[in-house]
């Protein structure tokens, strides 16, 4: 929780860019459960994208 904390703090003003960020690491995460035997977890989503609408900015 202390990451994801860091992050909305450090991507306050652009937060385009922490989704940018977080859709990397969604891919690479991907590819590394790709070369594995198992499946992808079904939380994949919410585990790197779906906590950052949490923590935009409201108007």
């Amino acid at each position: 929780m202390v990451a994801k904390a860091e992050l909305a703090e450090q991507y306050q003003r652009f937060p385009a860019g922490l989704m940018v960020y977080l859709s990397s690491c969604l891919i690479d995460a991907i590819d590394d459960w790709a070369t594995g035997s198992g499946g992808l977890p079904p939380d994949l989503y919410e585990r790197f994208l779906g906590w950052s609408d949490e923590s935009a900015p409201t108007a």
